[in-house]
């Protein structure tokens, strides 16, 4: 279980609001990303009697999400890793950065102010200031846009509003949502499961590694069993010399 603990003299409803959704928010996104899936918890929130904490328990979906624990774990290190490095936590999507700038934004009301925004989890407590804001800022300012390419194998597709696949990167195995044109929706069918390189207008964050891409384009590459040995890649550069 994740609690928020708001304290000041008086909290009014619109921001212990705010930052209830927020912090929701911020719980449901980290999952989400964990999970390599949307909707992959169920959060069921309670308020203790006469006071400004908000528990927050994510229950599984399914038995393919990862453990409570781990969540929890993730949600309370990243949290840590914004308010005193500064920059971006592993499962912290733009949604989840978001959350945090809303969270700790909240300490800036001005007529009934929040002094102390607390995190517990595990028997840990993490303070969240200002610092926060700043830092989420930041990091998602630092974003950057690109055209290019993104190598992997194709996994996942959604048909939710839009068509979508979703492409675990060659090197880091991390997911890359891709926004694909309907032209080429048959295609990407045809590819599931396979390795694919998307060609469009990507996402980079501000270390470099792609985030999601619009896709115009994509090919299908060798199956993994088609792909050079290194006997065979030894011949050909034995056959080049």
């Amino acid at each position: 279980m994740l609690t928020l603990e708001m304290q000041g003299e008086d909290i009014t409803g619109g921001d212990f609001l705010r930052a209830a959704r927020a912090f929701i928010t911020i719980i449901e996104q980290v999952a989400d990303e964990i999970a390599h899936r949307k909707g992959s918890v169920e959060t069921i929130v309670t308020v203790s009697a006469g006071s400004n904490r908000l528990h927050v328990t994510a229950l599984q979906k399914s038995e393919e999400v990862p453990g409570i624990d781990l969540i929890e774990k993730g949600v309370l290190a990243g949290l840590a890793q914004i308010e005193r490095i500064k920059s971006r936590p592993l499962n912290f999507n733009a949604k989840a950065l978001s959350g945090v700038r809303s969270l700790a934004a909240v300490l800036r009301s001005k007529d009934y102010p929040v002094n102390h925004l607390l995190v517990k989890a595990n028997g840990e407590t993490l303070e969240i200031t200002g610092n926060s804001e700043v830092a989420a800022n930041e990091i998602l300012r630092a974003d950057y846009h690109d055209y290019g390419t993104v190598e992997g194998k194709l996994q996942m597709i959604t048909e939710r509003k839009r068509t979508r696949i979703y492409v675990f990167d060659a090197l880091t195995d991390k997911k890359v949502g891709c926004r694909i044109d309907p032209e080429i929706r048959q295609q990407a069918l045809s590819a599931f499961g396979r390795r694919v390189e998307v060609r469009g207008l990507i996402r980079y964050r501000h270390d470099g590694e792609p985030i999601s891409i619009i896709a115009d384009g994509l090919e299908l590459l060798d199956k993994d069993h088609e792909l050079p040995t290194a006997n065979d890649v030894l011949g050909i550069l034995g056959a080049m010399r």
